[in-house]
């Protein structure tokens, strides 16, 4: 009788495991086909074409400075509100953008 039990728990619990690797595939396989036949977005040409995310540290800004590097276009780095202030008022500096802490977006013409 206990070894009934075990094996009817044994069977439970593959038939689980199965159910799960099931759903996990299933769940792969349909986030796969919606990306299919989409194209992905063309790489940024300009600090303003990123989505620069808010800084870690919101008293600080997400400066991106274009570099003019085919290979490296962007740096990106947290730097303080003055410094990312000074860095966007020089007007050579064109097309480099910050994040403030608050969301706002500023770039330079």
């Amino acid at each position: 009788m206990i070894r009934a039990r075990k094996n009817g728990a044994l069977t439970m619990l593959a038939t689980a495991a199965v159910v799960g690797m099931l759903a996990v595939l299933g769940t792969l396989l349909m986030s796969s086909a919606a990306f299919a036949g989409e194209e992905p977005p063309p790489p940024a040409k300009t600090c303003g074409d990123l989505n620069l995310p808010l800084p870690k540290n919101l008293g600080k800004v997400t400066l991106c400075h274009a570099t003019g590097s085919d290979s490296n276009p962007f740096i990106i780095n947290e730097v303080s509100p003055s410094g990312a202030d000074s860095h966007l008022l020089n007007p050579d500096h064109h097309g480099d953008c910050g994040r403030y802490g608050d969301g706002s977006l500023v770039c330079v013409q």
